[in-house]
């Protein structure tokens, strides 16, 4: 495995698997903090995130774009969950990076929770921001999550494309990590938002249930309410996400 020296610059085009993924590193010491953005979103989304973390702490803090987002290139295969994870590894190998702190939002904690099954050695600490989850996709079902937000019978931009790709193995997806749990030896905190999102009073219940119900299964989980944000944390306040790493970091 060759290396990529992360401090010749802050964006990095990694080849894995014939394709390019895209990585934003801003260079600092161990740990990394590795920031996974939510479904359909891409690395701008923990701008203001990775911005703070600098200011505050010397860590190697890293966003990257799945495949098909942002600058990193689309794959003509299915969406296989586990793959993903193999080759973000492949990628964090090749950039030196060896202890990382997980933190991702929402559809990325489903990366967050294969990640740390696969190279558990590796993670020193997980932060999920408002995260979905297998025990609110059993509340609501699998049709309502599925549902696309734009037409797919019109031409579709490559994001889009990456959308309908990730969004037709969410089944697969969700049974893959059944047989994936976290680990309840390591540490975890959830952030779970203040103000409701879903258009519904029992999604919401639901939501909110889910987050709780997940701490309560360890003492080594900690639950923190976004009490001024819904669903875009990372956007409506990043303060809390940035004093969750510190907190973690110390």
């Amino acid at each position: 495995m060759y290396q990529i020296s992360i401090s010749a610059g802050k964006d990095t085009l990694i080849a894995v698997a014939g394709h390019k993924l895209h990585f934003v590193i801003t260079k600092g010491a161990e740990p990394t903090i590795l920031l996974e953005a939510g479904g359909g979103a891409n690395a701008s989304q923990w701008k203001k995130v990775q911005q703070e973390i600098a200011k505050h702490a010397n860590v190697t803090i890293i966003s990257y774009n799945r495949t098909g987002y942002g600058q990193s290139e689309l794959v003509d295969a299915p969406y296989d969950l586990k793959e993903e994870v193999r080759n973000l590894h492949t990628c964090l190998e090749a950039l030196g990076v060896n202890k990382i702190i997980l933190v991702s939002h929402s559809y990325g904690a489903f990366l967050s929770q294969g990640y740390q099954f696969l190279y558990p050695e590796n993670i020193k600490g997980i932060i999920l921001v408002d995260p979905n989850n297998i025990r609110f996709v059993d509340s609501i079902g699998f049709k309502i999550l599925m549902t696309m937000p734009f037409d797919t019978t019109k031409p579709l931009s490559i994001s889009q494309k990456a959308d309908v790709r990730q969004n037709v193995a969410f089944k697969k997806t969700v049974e893959t990590l059944r047989g994936m749990p976290f680990s309840k030896k390591m540490p975890i905190t959830v952030i779970s938002a203040g103000k409701d999102w879903w258009p519904f009073p029992k999604w919401n219940h639901w939501w909110k249930d889910s987050h709780q119900g997940f701490v309560s299964e360890s003492q080594n989980r900690k639950l923190i309410i976004a009490e001024r944000s819904a669903h875009n944390i990372p956007e409506e306040s990043p303060e809390v996400i940035v004093n969750a790493i510190m907190e973690m970091l110390n």
